[in-house]
């Protein structure tokens, strides 16, 4: 009997696994998830070159995970199963406090040798246009896990990445303006300056880190009473909730409006526009992108402010939401993301002259970017993935990893734990 019993479920498991890889070959394909707002893998090309490099399989490994069938109940279900289970934290995701999904990093997440090479990078690039003259400024995003501290589970601990921060800080010459938005984001974390479902910081938590940027660089912040406030959407759910699809309440996002006019010249990724804000992605996964239309390799804001002053600042998208605040500052901002820029960021910096000059990173970000060398002086960055990326206009879920992987990536984790 209990040989027949082992016939049947060996039976079972094998039937489920052609099933399954059945309906992810010969099922329906797409090639973009709106989800996890990325191009998905299809399946590749088979030649003999492919097989013999190793490219096949891991392309068809890639096939496999991005086409599986039904994927986001298996996320689902999973989730739901360890919940009941007292889990903490599922796929990398810690479950907070009223409602909070909150990232869990690791040292396990971040190759040192590429973290290593990123601070190198930064901080000689910081240190030679403090040393051309320039007024050189670095902000790092704090880990949202350690800014909201009161909302993590009890016993959570939290990877402390603010470390990396302070490598850069203590790596960066005294002529090098280093600003801290640890305190000032910890002193309002009972406030809404992070969303729920979502890596980034609110337009309330861009505001605040404004307030800190400006006084540090010596600038006149306007007070937040001078904005209008206006929600333009109540249905935001982020690319934490993608990576656990956990029923939660979903996050709002508000904009703060000022008096000042701009003119937004994105090169030859889009047509100019006279707002800050595209309100075709309210409708879309990544809401976010609602701030300025995603990430572009450059982007030029002229204002009405005619005070003369430019801002050249290196970014990734947290500075997307605090741009509607720094415009009241500058006549000028140039926008440059190391991740789709394909000009050399040394020599636009000598030619434009920015009376100010500002690197703001999220610092786990910073942490896992491979394109810090391209602020190396004379760096060739090449016309490769970068052009396509940012066409898509694709906002930072495009960065996390695909949810089938970093479940396997979980599991393996939990293995060795156990």
């Amino acid at each position: 009997m209990k040989k027949k019993y082992s016939v049947i479920t060996v039976a079972v498991f094998l039937a489920l696994i052609v099933f399954f890889t059945s309906f992810s070959v010969f099922g329906k394909k797409s090639d973009f998830s709106e989800k996890e707002n990325r191009a998905l893998q299809m399946y590749p090309d088979v030649s003999l070159d492919s097989i013999g490099d190793g490219t096949f399989q891991e392309e068809y490994d890639a096939f496999l995970s991005d086409q599986f069938e039904f994927r986001d109940f298996w996320v689902k279900a999973r989730t739901e199963l360890l919940r009941k289970l007292g889990r903490k934290d599922i796929n990398g995701v810690y479950y907070g406090k009223d409602g909070y999904l909150i990232e869990k990093y690791t040292e396990r997440d971040f190759k040192s040798d590429d973290v290593e090479n990123n601070v190198s990078c930064l901080t000689e690039f910081l240190n030679r246009n403090a040393e051309k003259g320039y007024s050189v400024s670095v902000a790092f995003v704090p880990s949202k896990a350690g800014v909201l501290k009161n909302k993590m589970p009890s016993g959570a601990a939290p990877y402390d990445t603010s470390v990396i921060a302070e490598e850069v800080y203590s790596g960066a010459s005294d002529m090098v303006n280093k600003i801290d938005l640890y305190l000032p984001l910890t002193s309002h974390n009972n406030e809404y300056i992070y969303y729920k479902t979502d890596h980034h910081w609110t337009s309330l938590g861009a505001y605040y880190a404004y307030r800190e940027i400006a006084d540090k660089m010596a600038l006149d912040a306007v007070d937040i009473s001078a904005f209008k406030s206006v929600t333009v959407s109540d249905s935001f759910l982020g690319s934490t909730y993608d990576k656990v699809q956990y029923k939660t309440e979903p996050d709002s996002i508000t904009r703060y409006d000022s008096r000042v006019k701009v003119t937004v010249d994105y090169g030859n990724d889009r047509a100019a526009s006279d707002s800050l804000y595209d309100e075709s992605f309210l409708s879309q996964k990544s809401k976010y992108d609602y701030f300025l239309g995603g990430n572009f390799a450059r982007v030029d804001i002229n204002t009405d402010v005619k005070n003369g002053k430019t801002l050249l600042l290196i970014k990734d998208s947290y500075a997307n939401s605090v741009l509607p605040f720094l415009v009241n500052n500058f006549e000028h901002i140039i926008m440059l993301d190391l991740r789709f820029i394909t000009d050399d960021v040394q020599e636009i910096i000598d030619s434009e002259k920015p009376d100010e000059l500002l690197v703001l990173y999220n610092v786990e970000k910073f942490m896992g970017d491979e394109n810090q060398y391209k602020l190396e002086e004379g760096a060739e960055t090449g016309e490769d993935a970068s052009d396509e990326a940012a066409s898509e206009e694709t906002g930072d879920s495009a960065e996390d990893e695909a949810i089938l992987k970093e479940l396997e990536e979980e599991e393996a984790r939990e293995g060795t734990e156990d």
